[in-house]
């Protein structure tokens, strides 16, 4: 009996050794496995799509609001960047976000401590479909500098070392300042845009069985009906005269349509209170002030300008009778200059800012209407 009792004793004791053994195998195995180097989530939750990106120290979220929506509604995509320390993150330009949907406004939030104690960068479009169907929102380059300090036993990187993505044109041996610049792509984003309720649910009128004939009125009550339309006739005629003799004014018709130069006036003003330059804002302002001067010309001219990039709005430019050559090459230049900034990293001087201001203003001044010009709006030399 003893010696059942040591062997089972003994079983038990090695089995729960084993057991042990494997849970700190399996402790150590998760504890030693290498951290990907990049992440990715794409998940709908019930009013948005999210998708999530992570490469390193750097995790790009990207949300569309509502989910479901339909046509008469503007959706807001958010792009948000949260990075460590001492990562310098650049989020996607506007010349990226594409697509046969319309920009109506677009919102950039400057680097912010999250409550997580990372670097919070963050940009929002707002967009506009004029029809139901399938749309696609396009893939996002965001990319990153990684300053932090190197460990000298530890020369890892967030991901493999060479140009990221294929998109830098570096030598064959990169320096240590290139190895340091990565990417993050995000992937396409499908959504759906409600149709209208389907007209062919809506019943039929049924055609009338048998005609209708009115029931006959008794003799006796002729006279009151009678007597009840002449009295209800003179009220009304009486309201009508009374009307006619008291209105003080004939209803004044609707008030024209804002010409086009007072509202880029009025914008050009509201840029200048934003003080964007002031604050360090350069992309911002070259933005809004592009925006401004495309807005003008397609009320102006009739150009779709603000649907347009750069390169094919000048080539439809050159084509057009409606500027004359020297407001052509004005225009030109403004465009050019502030693209360099928006999408070269141009840091432009206080000079440079002012110049494209007076040039915007220039062009809207020289081109708007004046009292003697003929219907058609040409523009004046």
């Amino acid at each position: 009996m003893r010696n059942s009792s040591s062997f089972f004793f003994n079983f038990g004791g090695l089995l729960l050794f084993s057991v042990l053994m494997g849970l700190s195998l399996c402790a150590c195995t998760s504890e030693t496995k290498p951290k990907e180097v990049e992440k990715e989530e794409t998940n709908a939750s019930e009013n948005s799509i999210l998708q999530k990106k992570e490469r390193g120290p750097v995790q790009v979220t990207l949300k569309l609001e509502p989910k479901e929506a339909t046509f008469a509604d503007r959706l807001r995509f958010t792009v948000t960047a949260e990075a460590e320390e001492n990562v310098e993150v650049t989020l996607p330009p506007v010349e990226q976000f594409q697509g046969n949907f319309l920009i109506k406004d677009y919102l950039y939030y400057p680097p912010e401590k999250s409550e997580n104690g990372l670097q919070q960068s963050r940009q929002e479009y707002v967009i506009e479909v004029l029809t139901s169907g399938d749309y696609t929102l396009p893939s996002l380059k965001t990319t990153f500098v990684d300053n932090r300090p190197k460990p000298k036993d530890d020369q890892t990187q967030p991901g493999p070392a060479g140009p990221p993505d294929g998109d830098t044109n570096l030598s064959e041996t990169p320096t240590e300042d290139e190895e340091r610049v990565f990417s993050i792509v995000s992937d396409p984003i499908e959504f759906k845009v409600k149709e209208l309720e389907n007209p062919e649910s809506l019943q039929e009128l049924k055609p009338i069985d048998e005609p209708y004939e009115p029931e006959v009125v008794p003799p006796s009550w002729k006279k009151p009906i009678i007597y009840s339309s002449i009295l209800a006739g003179s009220a009304v005629l009486l309201g009508i005269l009374l009307f006619l003799i008291f209105r003080k004014k004939v209803d004044a018709p609707p008030p024209p349509p804002v010409p086009p130069e007072e509202l880029a006036y009025k914008a050009l003003e509201w840029l200048l209170a934003q003080q964007f330059p002031q604050r360090g804002e350069l992309k911002e302002f070259f933005f809004h002030l592009s925006r401004i001067v495309r807005e003008y010309i397609e009320g102006r001219f009739g150009l779709r300008a603000p649907e347009r990039t750069t390169e094919e709005f000048l080539e439809d430019l050159a084509h057009s009778p409606s500027l004359t050559p020297d407001h052509k090459k004005l225009l030109k230049h403004f465009l050019e200059k502030a693209d360099e900034v928006k999408f070269a990293k141009h840091v432009p001087t206080s000079e440079e800012i002012e110049e494209s201001f007076n040039r915007a203003k220039q062009f809207i001044e020289e081109t708007k209407p004046r009292p003697n010009s003929q219907a058609g709006g040409e523009a004046k030399k």
